[in-house]
C-alpha cells in the first residue's frame, strides 16, 4: 500500500492520466444505456402470477392497448362524431397499431334483431347530421349493453377510442404518434390519452427529465455547501470532479454491462453524489489537518496513510450493506444493489487516486485552513458530546422512547404502490387516468381466465351463468367499474333472439346457445371473440375494470374474486388471474419478505465484519446502532404519515445501513486513534467531536442538500425517497454524535483500551470524568 501511495503522490500526472483514460473508456458506455419499464421481467419466472400471465398471453395474445378519451358537453353532435371517426381512421396509420382492432363509435359493431335473424353492422356507417339520425344513434347505443356505459357514458359526455398494438411495439414511437393526433384534434372537446404504452412512456420521459435537471442542480448546491465548509477552491472542485467522474463511470458501466435505467435506478446518480461527497469530505479534512506544519507532498502522503485503512473499511461495509439487497426477488432492486456496489468501488478508487494526485500538483496552503480552525461548530460539538457523556443514561433512555414510538408507526405501515401516485395530481398522465376512472369504469384492470376441462366446455350454459353471477357480484364491490366477458356477449345475443329473457337469462341448453352464436356468426366478422374466448371454446377471459388505484383495494378484490369463483365453479374448472395489477399485488409480497431478509442480513454482515476486524462484538453492535435508529425512524415516519412500503422506500434501509455505518466507523476509528494520547475516554470523545464530528456535520449537510433536490422531481415516489433519505441521514448523524458517545461512556468497551495499553503498558483504563 505504501508503494501505491508513493506512486500517486510522486507520479501525480501519470496517475491522473491513467484515471482519465479509464474514465473515457467507462463513460463511453452511456450511449448504450437503455430504460426499462416492463413489469413482466421484475418478478421471478417461477412466480405463479408470472406463469399465469404468460399462459394468458399465449392464448389471447400479449397486446398493449392505447386508449383515447373524448370529453364534451354532448358527444352526440355532428362535429364531435366526425372527430371520433377521423381519430379512429388516423389511429390506423400509427405504427404498431393493429388497424382491424380499433374500437369506437365509428368502428364498433352493433347487433340488432330482425325478422330474418341478427343484423350486425357498425353504429355509424356515416356521421349522422340530422336530429333524427343522432337520436337513432343514441337509441342504438343505449340498447346495446356491451357499449352503453363502456364505450360511451350513459350521459353522453365521454367516449373512448381503443386500439390494440402489436407485440414488441416501440412505446416511444406509439407515444409520439398518438400525442400528435391528440394535439391535432384538441379543442373544444378535451381529449385524453391513456394505456400502457402511454403511461410507461410518461414515466420514461420523467426519468430523463429528472436525470438531466436534478443532478446538475444537486451538484451546484453541494459545491456551494463545500465552499462554505472549506472556504477554498480545491475544497470545492476536487470533490466535484470526483462526483462527476463517478456519475459518468457508473452510468457508462451500466450501459456496458447491460444494466437498464429504471424508476429504482433513478436514484443512482444522486446516491453517487452522496457517497463521493462523503468520501471527499473525509479525505480533504484529513488533508487539511496534515497541512499544518508540513510540506505539501508530506501532507498528502500522511493523509493517504490515514485514509487508506479507514476508507477501505468504510467502503467495504457499504458494499456489505448494499449486497444484502440481492436477497430481493425483484429484478430492479437486485440490479440497484449491483449498481451501488460498483458505484461505491468507483467512489473509493477516485477518492484515493484523483484527489491526492491533484493535491500533489498544488501548493501547500499558506495559512492554517479555516476548516481546522476552532469555530462555533467545534464548541457546539464539544458541548453536545459532553452532554451525551454526562447524561448518558438519559440519552439512551430518550433513544429508547424514540424507538418505541416509531414501532407504533411501523405497526401501521402499509405496503404496495399506487402507480397513479407516481405523478403529481396535475400531471397529464394522472389527470387522464382519473378521468377514465371517473367516466368509464377505470384505467386499471385484472383478468380472470376460466378454463373448462375440455373443448367446447365454455359453451356450457351453467358455466356461463356462473361467470355472469360472478361479474354481477364483483361489480357491486367498491373499486370495480365494470366487467366484460364472453358471457356478456352471449347474454346480449340471447336477449335479442328471445324477448322473454331478462337479467342474466341465457339459453338453458347447449343447442339453443349454439343457435344464438350461429346467428351471430352469419353476420359478424371472423375472429370477433378472439380476445374473449379461445378457438376451442375451452378458455374464456373475464376483464375486471378497476376505478381505484389503491393497492389494498386490489388485494381485497382479488381475494374476493378467488374465494367466490372457487366456491361456485365446478371442481374441474380452473381459474387463473393475470394482468399488470396482479404483478403489483405479487410484488408486495416480494418487497415485504425481501425487506425483512435485507434488514437482518445487512445488519448481521456488518456486525460480523466489524466484530472480526475490531475483535470486539461490542464494536460491531455500536457501529450499527446509528443505522438501526435511522431505519426504525424512517419506517415509523412512513407508518404515521401513510407512506407505503414499496420498491423505492424499501431501499432506504440499505442506504441508511451504508451511510450510518460510514459515520460510525469513521467516528470509532478516530476514537481508537485518539485513545493512546488521551487521559480518559471522555477526552478522546471530545477530540473526535472536534475532528470527525465536523466531517460528519459537513457530510450530512451537503448530502441533505443534494437529496433535497429530489423534492423537485415530477415523481411523487422520488420526492418521498429524497425527503426520507434526508431525514434518515440527519437522524444517523445525530445518532453518531450523541448515541455513540453515550454508549461508549456507559459500556466503556475494552477494545478501545487495547491500543492504549500497548503503547503505555503501565496505563490503566481511566473511568469517565462525569457520572450520570
Amino acid at each position: 500500500m505504501k508503494f501505491i501511495g508513493d506512486f500517486i503522490v510522486f507520479r501525480p500526472i501519470t496517475t491522473l492520466l491513467i484515471m482519465f483514460l479509464l474514465s473515457a473508456a467507462a463513460i463511453s458506455g452511456v450511449t448504450k444505456l437503455e430504460t426499462r419499464n416492463n413489469q413482466d421481467s421484475e418478478l421471478p419466472e417461477t412466480d405463479p402470477i408470472v406463469a399465469t400471465k404468460h399462459n394468458i398471453d399465449a392464448i389471447f395474445g400479449d397486446k398493449g392497448v392505447v386508449v383515447i378519451g373524448i370529453e364534451a358537453d354532448n358527444v352526440y353532435n355532428p362535429s364531435t362524431l366526425q372527430k371520433i371517426k377521423d381519430i379512429s381512421e388516423e389511429l390506423k396509420s400509427v405504427k404498431y397499431v393493429l388497424p382491424d382492432q380499433i374500437a369506437s363509435l365509428a368502428s364498433a359493431n352493433n347487433v340488432k334483431s330482425r325478422d330474418w335473424g341478427l343484423d350486425v353492422g357498425p353504429f355509424m356507417r356515416d356521421v349522422p347530421t340530422t336530429p333524427e339520425e343522432i337520436e337513432q344513434l343514441k337509441a342504438d347505443v343505449r340498447a346495446n349493453t356491451l357499449v352503453d356505459g363502456r364505450l360511451v357514458t350513459s350521459d353522453g359526455t365521454f367516449t373512448l377510442i381503443s386500439a390494440n398494438v402489436e407485440e414488441d411495439y416501440d412505446q416511444a414511437t406509439v407515444f409520439d404518434q398518438v400525442y400528435k393526433i391528440v394535439e391535432k384534434y384538441q379543442g373544444p372537446e378535451k381529449i385524453y390519452a391513456n394505456g400502457d404504452p402511454i403511461f410507461t412512456q410518461e414515466i420514461e420521459l420523467g426519468l430523463q427529465r429528472d436525470a438531466n435537471v436534478l443532478v446538475p442542480i444537486a451538484l451546484v448546491i453541494i459545491m456551494i455547501g463545500l465552499f462554505f465548509f472549506f472556504r477554498t477552491l480545491r475544497g470545492v472542485f476536487l470533490p466535484a470532479l470526483v462526483i462527476i467522474l463517478c456519475i459518468g463511470w457508473i452510468m457508462g458501466l451500466m450501459g456496458h454491462l447491460g444494466l437498464p435505467q429504471t424508476v429504482v435506478s433513478t436514484a443512482i446518480p444522486l446516491l453517487m453524489v452522496a457517497i463521493a461527497t462523503s468520501y471527499g469530505v473525509h479525505a480533504l479534512l484529513m488533508y487539511y489537518e496534515e497541512t499544518v506544519g508540513q510540506d505539501q507532498k508530506t501532507a498528502v502522503r500522511n493523509m493517504l496513510t490515514k485514509l487508506f485503512p479507514v476508507l477501505s473499511f468504510v467502503a467495504f461495509t457499504t458494499l456489505l450493506g448494499t449486497s444484502s439487497l440481492v436477497v430481493f426477488d425483484v429484478l430492479s432492486i437486485r440490479e440497484f444493489a449491483v449498481e451501488v456496489m460498483i458505484g461505491t468501488g468507483i467512489a473509493y478508487l477516485m477518492t484515493v487516486t484523483v484527489i491526492p494526485a491533484a493535491l500533489s500538483l498544488m501548493k501547500a496552503p499558506t495559512k492554517v485552513p479555516t476548516v481546522v480552525q476552532e469555530n462555533w461548530l467545534d464548541s457546539a460539538l464539544v458541548r453536545l458530546t459532553e452532554f451525551s457523556v454526562r447524561h448518558k443514561y438519559k440519552v439512551l433512555g430518550g433513544y429508547g422512547v424514540l424507538v418505541a414510538v416509531c414501532v407504533v408507526g411501523i405497526v401501521q405501515l402499509k405496503t404496495g404502490v399506487d402507480v397513479t401516485a407516481v405523478f403529481p395530481s396535475d400531471h397529464r398522465g394522472r389527470v387522464s387516468f382519473d378521468k377514465f376512472s371517473e367516466k368509464l369504469g377505470g384505467g386499471r384492470y385484472f383478468n380472470v381466465m376460466v378454463e373448462a376441462p375440455d373443448a367446447e366446455g365454455i359453451k356450457d350454459p351453467a358455466l356461463l351463468k356462473t361467470i355472469l353471477d360472478y361479474q354481477q357480484f364483483i361489480e357491486q364491490q367498491a373499486g370495480v367499474g365494470y366487467t366484460y366477458s364472453f358471457a356478456n356477449v352471449v347474454r346480449h345475443i340471447s336477449h335479442l333472439v328471445n324477448e322473454n329473457y331478462s337479467g342474466n337469462d341465457i339459453p338453458a341448453t347447449r343447442e339453443e346457445l349454439a343457435q344464438c352464436l350461429l346467428l351471430y356468426d352469419m353476420s359478424a366478422q371472423p375472429g370477433e371473440f378472439t380476445d374473449l374466448v379461445d378457438n376451442q371454446y375451452q378458455r374464456a377471459k373475464i376483464r375486471v375494470m378497476l376505478d381505484t388505484s389503491d393497492p389494498d383495494d386490489h388485494i381485497r378484490l382479488y381475494e374476493m374474486s378467488r374465494a367466490y369463483l372457487e366456491q361456485h365453479l365446478p371442481a374441474n374448472v380452473k381459474i387463473e388471474f393475470g394482468g399488470d395489477t396482479m404483478f403489483w399485488i405479487a410484488q408486495v409480497r416480494y418487497v415485504v419478505i425481501g425487506k425483512i431478509e435485507n434488514i437482518i442480513s445487512g445488519i448481521l454482515m456488518i456486525v460480523l465484519f466489524v466484530t472480526v476486524i475490531s475483535r470486539s462484538f461490542v464494536a460491531g453492535m455500536i457501529s450499527i446502532s446509528p443505522a438501526v435508529i435511522g431505519s426504525v425512524l424512517a419506517f415509523g415516519v412512513m407508518g404515521f404519515t401513510g407512506i407505503r412500503l414499496e420498491i423505492s422506500a424499501a431501499l432506504i434501509t440499505s442506504i441508511a445501513i451504508g451511510i450510518g455505518t460510514d459515520f460510525s466507523i469513521h467516528y470509532l476509528g478516530r476514537l481508537r486513534e485518539f485513545m493512546p494520547t488521551s487521559a480518559s475516554i471522555d477526552e478522546a470523545l471530545v477530540k473526535v467531536s472536534r475532528s470527525n464530528g465536523k466531517a460528519i456535520v459537513y457530510d450530512t449537510a451537503s448530502n441533505v442538500l443534494g437529496f433535497a433536490v429530489l423534492l423537485l422531481s415530477g415523481f411523487l415516489q422520488i420526492r418521498t425517497f429524497g425527503s426520507l433519505v434526508s431525514l434518515t441521514m440527519i437522524v444517523m448523524a445525530a445518532g453518531t454524535l450523541m448515541l455513540i458517545p453515550a454508549l461508549v461512556a456507559a459500556i466503556q468497551p475494552a477494545y478501545l483500551y487495547k491500543r492504549r495499553e500497548a503503547s503505555e503498558p503501565s496505563a490503566t483504563p481511566v473511568p469517565a470524568l462525569s457520572a450520570e
